[in-house]
């Protein structure tokens, strides 16, 4: 678009004036919009302020109003009045409310809560105060000193009005002046804008004025003086107007007048230069063709390659005479070409147009051959027709024979390089390797890649150890009893031999029958004894000397490192001993050197402190440093360890007692360390740890601290009880009351001693196996109804469910045992749930057992006590637990009862999330058909691709009571989607190639009837927002125990599953 206005000078002008009268409109445009928006935001502000005068004028005169009648009704006691008052007290309500609604400053806020404050008071107190006066004639009220201050308090309340309405009225002649003062501004403004578009027509019309004359001048200055014959430089314009095109003509114009000129005058200076350089090119070239001919070899041919021409060099050479050269084909003298005739198969490109270069061998006339480097140059008529070819060459005989010579050379220094690198490789593979069988097949393997036999075999003679190349697999073992006449001799002349023999058909081949020789060496030890043989055959190749002294130089170096071998497989069967032994101590051992190097340890000191095998034998991992780092990684008492190894090691105190260590992780142990110095001719070499283990002392020890923490505070509560209300009753009268309430507190305690005295008897009745079981065939449901009926009864805080899915329940129990089970675990899910929650029991059938889950929504256990949770006198070690109390003997009991009847007890919990207790029960076959098919919401869909993973996930949900079908793919599972009813989905996110977790959840979604299922997330990342968006129930990252996904699955469907329950309401 400028370009468009820069071509023309109408155009350029039309454009300014169009653009001073478009910003003039612009302005005036701006200019009305503003003095429009003033007015208008002025006559906005003006009515809001008119309108808030018109309230506070209704303000004061209903305050007013209220008051007169108010005071009527004072003195007359007129009802008229008082309703008259009422009405102006609701006229003021709305009015202070709508005063409210308006932009306020901070003062007339302050005002305005002051209005409302007195009409509340006035209302709320002192028209009470008012009608009880008027009631009981009491006319100090209403004329004494009371009304005076209310009359006072009343004024100040008219000042507050006639103060808002006078900041009004001030406000309205501020906006007033500050509207004039903006029409003022207004108009220096549009004076202003005035002045600004005269002096940009003044300074447009400067501008095209200079544009347009002076170039006008300056070309009617250069016209003068090209018609004076001068010589004019005139500057290019960056114009693309008139003028500039003007310009660029008159330049143009004057430039060809000065070319041609000057091309008169050098036409002619050209024409006397190229006469003089024709004669210089014709005497070259007459040099050339002389130093061409005496220094190369010249033959000119026609265009089908026979000779026309040739020069001296080219006869004297190929001792042909240049007659007999003459009319023959090229070709002909070329090795390896004779019998060719057509040049244009040999050399394709030269009818190209193109040059060849390259190596060719010539043919003397005697036969014999010489090299050239030759050049072959077509040469083209005007219609670039081949008429001629040049071949020019140069003898290269000497530098093709000197390459050849070299070639040779370099091939046999590489083959002498390659068979030391061989024998280097060799020799550092013998004095690396620790195994016999392998030392025989890497000097068998060398050694043929050396030396070049067809066949070999090298054998121990007294061990079964051989090695062959280009021998049968059919070579039966002991390889040593095939060559008993070839041991005799060499045990009796220990000296390498060699046998000529015929070949058989087999070495031959496709072959005559040749001569065969076979090479025998000997390999003898330290003691001159005969500990192996070498034998090595070559078919029609002798043996030379030099080979058979370097191969048995070769194999006496073999019984050195044979020697080696035997010392080393000594030496690693001593110190395997004496690993065999300490790793079948019972004690963990641990030998560490004076610097803190870790020397030796065995088996049980990895396995106490729970250590990676693999990664604790690393070199690497022998430094004081990095042992003690990964050692300490499971010990609580961790700096007590350092401290007590490092003074051990570096300072060499002896134990005294030794150090109690705490394990914790997979399996919490205590571990007694204590050390000695180890010397040699009274010299400390280092000093062995010993790690005892005391687990089971220490559980023992800690059974009967809780077994004297029970007695005491179980036996002693109850008793201190009964002995002080006892003690009260005899030395104190007693109402009757007080002492049915104590002899009932007395009877509780003496109940609650009884039964901690049979739980102590059932026990040991249990554990002596004199427990006498009274089992019949029965359901089992009603057991459980019963135990949650009772419990019902006396509980108010929890609500106990019933999930019943089984349906067979049939085994043979104890009722009464059963029953004492039930009530056990039903009373620590209750007693354990302090904030109250549903308490879930689960019936259900899987295969021939009878599952039953009892779910809380309580404060869980520990992963640590998990393991220790049914012994004897054990009680959770936390705050909630110890203010719940109890003796530790009813999970004790629990598991002994249901371990009588051929089933088993677990537990799966988490910290904070509850806990569910599981008993396994064997069913007894019903008389009818027996089925034990898995019914629909016992299903678990498990989505994993690491195999062991889902193996190990797999395996923990199946021992909870689920029925789990394991996919490794998302697409596998979606296919299935439509015939799958599971109670719960287990979606790995990361599935390698394919689709994700999150695709499979987005296509589970999508199906109507598993939309409800839940879904819990076990995947290595961690995505959050997702699992919100799609309501994931569980989101559990890896690494977590097992343990962990079958609680939440349970406690999930226990606690929230509507399939098959009975509800126990709180009453």
């Amino acid at each position: 678009m400028p370009n468009y206005f820069r071509k023309s000078i109408k155009r350029q002008f039309l454009y300014i004036l169009f653009f001073v009268l478009l910003a003039t409109m612009i302005g005036i445009a701006a200019f009305f919009y503003m003095h429009y928006s003033t007015n208008k935001q002025y006559e906005n502000e003006r009515n809001v302020l008119v309108e808030k005068r018109g309230v506070l004028q209704n303000i004061k005169s209903d305050f007013s109003d209220m008051v007169f009648h108010m005071r009527g009704y004072a003195l007359y006691t007129n009802d008229q009045e008082r309703q008259n008052a009422e009405n102006s007290h609701i006229s003021l309500e709305d009015n202070l409310a709508k005063l409210g609604t308006f932009d306020l400053s901070l003062q007339e806020r302050e005002n305005l809560a002051r209005l409302q404050s007195f009409e509340a008071i006035y209302w709320d107190t002192y028209y009470p105060e008012l009608q009880e006066a008027i009631e009981s004639d009491n006319l100090q009220v209403i004329t004494g000193d009371v009304a005076d201050e209310r009359i006072d308090e009343i004024n100040g309340i008219l000042r507050v009005t006639e103060n808002l309405r006078q900041h009004n009225e001030d406000a309205v002649t501020e906006l007033h002046d500050e509207f004039m003062r903006d029409n003022t501004w207004e108009s220096y403004m549009l004076f202003l804008f005035v002045l600004l578009i005269f002096g940009i027509l003044l300074f447009f019309n400067r501008q095209f004025t200079r544009n347009i004359g002076k170039p006008l001048y300056d070309l009617s200055n250069a016209s003068y003086d090209v018609a004076q014959g001068k010589n004019v430089t005139i500057a290019p314009l960056e114009r693309n107007d008139e003028i500039g095109i003007l310009s660029d003509a008159f330049r143009d114009m004057t430039k060809r007048i000065r070319n041609r000129e000057q091309n008169l005058s050098e036409k002619n200076t050209k024409l006397t230069e190229q006469q003089e350089q024709l004669e210089s090119f014709v005497n070259d070239l007459r040099n050339l063709n002389w130093a061409l001919n005496e220094s190369s070899m010249v033959i000119v041919l026609d265009n089908k390659g026979i000779v026309t021409q040739v020069n001296e060099n080219f006869s004297s050479i190929s001792l042909y005479p240049e007659k007999e050269l003459i009319g023959r084909n090229l070709l002909g003298i070329i090795a390896h070409e004779e019998n060719t005739t057509d040049i244009r198969t040999v050399f394709p490109e030269l009818f190209k147009g193109h040059a060849w270069s390259g190596t060719l061998e010539h043919l003397k006339k005697d036969g014999s051959s010489y090299w050239v480097h030759a050049t072959i140059v077509p040469y083209s008529d005007e219609d670039k027709v081949i008429e001629q070819l040049i071949v020019i060459e140069q003898d290269i005989t000497r530098i093709v024979e000197t390459e050849k010579m070299l070639r040779d050379s370099l091939r046999e220094t590489e083959e002498t390089k390659q068979g030391i690198e061989r024998m280097n490789r060799m020799n550092n593979t013998l004095s690396v390797t620790m195994e016999k069988q392998a030392l025989l097949d890497t000097i068998m393997k060398e050694l043929a890649a050396l030396y070049r036999y067809d066949h070999g075999v090298i054998f121990m003679t007294e061990t079964p150890e051989w090695a062959a190349i280009g021998i049968s697999k059919q070579f039966e073992e002991p390889v040593a009893a095939h060559f008993q006449t070839v041991i005799q001799r060499l045990e009796g002349n220990p000296v390498p031999f060699v046998l000529e023999r015929q070949a058989d058909k087999g070495e031959a081949g496709y072959r005559e029958n040749g001569i065969c020789e076979d090479l025998h060496i000997p390999v003898q030890n330290s003691a001159g004894e005969l500990v192996a043989v070498f034998i090595c055959t070559r078919f029609q190749r002798p043996f030379h000397e030099s080979e058979q002294r370097e191969l048995n130089w070769i194999l006496r170096r073999l019984s050195l490192f044979l020697d080696k071998i035997e010392s080393y497989e000594l030496t690693e069967y001593n110190r395997q001993l004496n690993q065999d032994i300490i790793d079948n101590v019972n004690e963990g051992i641990q030998f560490v050197s004076n610097t803190g190097e870790l020397l030796q340890y065995n088996a049980n000191w990895q396995a106490y402190l729970q250590l990676d095998a693999v990664q604790s034998r690393r070199d690497a991992c022998n430094e004081y440093t990095s042992w003690m780092e990964y050692s300490s990684v499971y010990i609580e008492n961790k700096e007590e360890y350092e401290t007590y190894v490092k003074q051990a090691i570096f300072e060499g105190e002896q134990s005294a007692g030794g150090l109690r260590l705490r394990v914790s992780g997979m399996q919490n142990k205590i571990l007694l360390l204590y050390h000695v110095s180890i010397k040699r001719h009274d010299e400390k070499i280092g000093t062995l740890f010993v790690y005892r283990d005391i687990t089971a002392e220490y559980e023992v020890d800690q059974m009967k601290s809780n077994l004297v923490s029970t007695v005491s505070h179980e036996l002693r509560t109850p008793l201190a009880s009964v002995l002080g209300y006892t003690e009260l009753m005899i030395t104190k009268d007693l109402k009757p009351e007080r002492q049915a309430r104590y002899l009932q507190t007395i009877h509780q305690e003496a109940t609650r001693l009884t039964n901690l005295i049979n739980d102590f008897l059932d026990l040991q009745r249990m554990e002596a196996g004199k427990e006498e079981y009274v089992k019949e065939k029965q359901p089992f449901t009603p057991i459980v109804e019963q135990v949650i009926e009772n419990f019902q009864s006396t509980n108010t805080n929890h609500n106990l469910v019933l999930q019943q899915s089984s349906a067979y329940d049939h085994v043979s129990v104890d009722r009464d045992k059963m029953i004492q089970v039930l009530t056990n675990l039903l009373s620590n899910a209750i007693k354990f749930s302090p904030d109250g929650g549903d308490v879930v029991v689960s019936v259900q059938q899987q295969e021939h057992q009878l599952y039953v889950h009892i779910s809380d929504e309580g404060i869980g256990i520990p992963d640590q006590e998990l393991g220790r949770l049914f012994q004897k006198f054990n009680r959770l070690d936390n705050s909630s637990s110890r203010k719940i109390g109890g003796t530790g003997l009813g999970l004790a009991i629990c598991k002994e009862i249901v371990e009588a009847h051929d089933g088993k007890i677990m537990v799966r919990s988490a910290e904070g999330e509850g806990s569910v207790f599981s008993i396994v029960l064997p069913l007894v076959e019903a008389d009818k058909h027996f089925q034990s098919e898995v019914e629909y919401g016992r299903q678990i869909i498990l989505l994993e691709d690491d195999r062991s993973l889902a193996l190990l996930l797999e395996d923990e949900l199946k021992d909870a009571g689920f029925d789990v079908s394991r996919f490794i793919t998302g697409e596998a599972l979606i296919k299935q989607l439509p015939y799958l009813k599971p109670a719960a989905f287990v979606i790995d996110l990361m599935l390698g190639e394919g689709l994700d977790g999150w695709d499979v959840i987005h296509e589970i979604k999508q199906h109507r009837e598993l939309k409800q299922i839940p879904i819990f997330i076990s995947s290595a990342i961690q995505e959050m927002d997702k699992a919100k968006h799609y309501q994931i129930n569980h989101y559990l990252i890896k690494p977590y125990p097992p343990n962990k996904l079958s609680t939440v699955i349970l406690q999930s469907i226990l606690q929230h599953g509507n399939k098959g329950f009975i509800a126990f309401k709180k009453e």
